[in-house]
């Protein structure tokens, strides 16, 4: 879709006022300053205006998604064999927050709300994203609160905000940054192994407990 487009349908002007704000003030396209009212605006981008995260008016709609083991969490992926996109058939539009590495499951949010996709992983908002965690051994007491304490990895400081045994190699571990293969890294620290992570909420937002993976639900 034309930047000119989407602008114009976002915040409800012309197409000439588009045009106009356009080349005049310009609008940030995934942290870049756009000033070509014909630039083309992928699914995938994050479009701003005045620090507003803008969105095309379609009526709002929220689903729970249990992403399951072997779905990318990518849009788009020439090299993945199934991703979000692709195993849901998004329309356009649609986006998605929390990003779950291959191997992991559990619960993403799909909407078209932009506002609540922002809210959700900007990290100004720190959200409470909750994961169970399969191990393939026990922590020691030692060792839940050298993770509580954080460790260094790869140049990163990683430290959970809790970390809760339920049962004998289960644990709930709560973050609110999720960097990048934050938790398997952790584990892996103390000798440890992940055999199975899944994610059970992310702010306001939970995984039923009857939801299967692959399953999309509308959030009334």
């Amino acid at each position: 879709m034309r930047l000119n487009k989407f602008i114009q349908n976002a915040l409800r002007i012309s197409r000439r006022k588009a045009d106009a704000l356009i080349k005049g003030e310009g609008v940030e396209v995934n942290g870049n300053i756009v000033h070509e009212p014909f630039y083309q605006v992928k699914d995938t981008d994050t479009v701003k205006y005045r620090g507003r995260v803008l969105s095309l008016h379609h009526d709002r709609e929220v689903f729970i998604y249990y992403k399951p083991r072997g779905v990318v969490s990518t849009l788009y992926d020439r090299h993945a064999a199934l991703t979000i996109k692709s195993a849901l058939n998004l329309k356009e539009g649609f986006k998605f927050a929390g990003r779950l590495d291959k191997d992991s499951e559990g619960l993403m949010i799909i909407t078209n709300d932009g506002e609540l996709i922002y809210r959700l992983t900007h990290p100004a908002f720190e959200t409470k994203k909750g994961y169970l965690v399969w191990t393939e051994r026990n922590f020691t007491q030692k060792e839940i609160e050298s993770i509580l304490k954080g460790i260094n990895d790869s140049g990163e400081f990683l430290k959970p905000d809790r970390v809760k045994k339920i049962k004998d190699r289960l644990y709930l571990f709560v973050l609110h940054e999720g960097k990048k293969r934050e938790i398997r890294r952790i584990v892996k620290r103390f000798n440890n192994k992940v055999l199975r992570l899944k994610r059970i909420f992310m702010g306001e937002f939970n995984l039923p407990e009857d939801m299967k993976p692959g399953e999309l639900r509308k959030v009334e």
